[in-house]
């Protein structure tokens, strides 16, 4: 009888566990995976598994994030990939993203391939040029 039991337990648990997702990874699993990826420097696994997670759950609350996040993931090593994934990113959720988030992806997809001083001294540039052609009251 307490055989029979734990076989029902583990049944039920089971299926609950690998029922939740009708057989596909869950989202959150996968979303953890990217990161994972991502946080061990594997830029390309990471990409793939947000690629993964875009095409597997389009409708996510998190799609516009994991939309972002795989342009910045590809800048670590594709800048033709980042740039198609940012401007996805500003077409596809623009209108419905913190202005903040849709400014850094602009930023982003204007700075790609750039190395940070140089972006840096430029953004200082332009706003000394920007002091000096503003006429003083």
């Amino acid at each position: 009888m307490r055989q029979s039991a734990i076989v029902v337990i583990l049944a039920l648990a089971a299926g609950i566990f690998f029922g939740a997702c009708s057989g596909k990874p869950c989202e959150e699993d996968l979303f953890k995976q990217a990161q994972s990826f991502a946080q061990e420097q594997k830029y390309e696994l990471a990409a793939n598994t947000y690629e993964t997670l875009l095409t597997q759950y389009p409708n996510s609350d998190k799609a516009a994030n994991i939309q972002f996040t795989l342009g910045s993931t590809y800048a670590m090593f594709d800048t033709s990939k980042a740039r198609a994934a940012y401007q996805k990113f500003i077409d596809a959720y623009g209108a419905n993203v913190d202005p903040y988030m849709l400014e850094s992806a602009k930023f982003e997809l204007n700075n790609l391939g750039r190395d940070l001083d140089e972006v840096i001294n430029f953004d200082v540039i332009q706003e000394e040029e920007s002091a000096e052609a503003t006429p003083a009251k």
